[in-house]
């Protein structure tokens, strides 16, 4: 699952508000070149509870984190709902939260 929401370009970089991490957040799938050229301000990671394989990887966090990324993960919060607004305003809400 890697695809954006809410993509619109900004001079020679994309923007992105909200983003699903490829692959459950494991190692392989998060660059420093691929978050400077994204830019994403939300990364949703799908991953399951104590998952066998460690997923999201402490790396892949450190690295959003680096670049003042927003995780919201699925293994805390359970189900995610990102609402896009016309305006470009956007929110996430969580199962954990109640819809």
């Amino acid at each position: 699952m890697g695809f954006g929401l809410l993509l619109w370009p900004t001079s020679a970089h994309v923007a992105l508000a909200a983003w699903a991490r490829t692959h459950h957040g494991s190692i392989t799938s998060t660059s420093q070149l691929l978050l400077a050229t994204v830019r994403p301000q939300l990364a949703v990671i799908s991953v399951g509870r104590v998952n066998r394989y460690g997923h999201p990887a402490p790396l892949v966090l450190a690295r959003l984190a680096a670049h003042g990324i927003q995780v919201r993960r699925t293994d805390r919060e359970g189900t995610l709902v990102i609402e896009a607004a016309r305006d470009g305003s956007w929110r996430v809400r969580s199962g954990a939260e109640g819809f």
